[in-house]
């Protein structure tokens, strides 16, 4: 649960920044910072990020860290997929094989310490 809370916080901030016309020039203006945070897409990534903290402090409790703390690099290949699809960002075979080992080192590190 908290690796999607956390993908989906950082898929919303991409959102809002792709659909942002940032202005370089105002990021000393106080006002203009804070309707930036302000913003509905960045306050529900926000909201996702601390819901998937409350659900990856869940996790420390019930299981060994050494155990699931691998569980949070699934967040690039979670990532990697909804760029691809939500985005159209580029597939490349090379980004795929980063993906495919960081998912057998989860499988390998994970089956290893139970």
């Amino acid at each position: 649960m908290s690796l999607g809370f956390i993908a989906f916080a950082q898929i919303a901030f991409k959102h809002q920044m792709g659909s942002l016309n940032l202005d370089l020039n105002r990021l000393t203006d106080i006002g203009y910072l804070i309707g930036l945070a302000l913003s509905p897409w960045i306050l529900t990534g926000v909201a996702a990020i601390i819901i998937g903290m409350v659900f990856w402090i869940a996790a420390m409790k019930r299981f060994d860290q050494s155990y699931a703390y691998p569980f949070i690099s699934l967040n690039f290949v979670f990532i990697f997929i909804a760029s691809i699809y939500m985005f159209n960002e580029p597939f490349s075979l090379l980004k795929l094989a980063g993906v495919s080992l960081i998912t057998l080192g989860v499988f390998f590190i994970t089956s290893i310490s139970k």
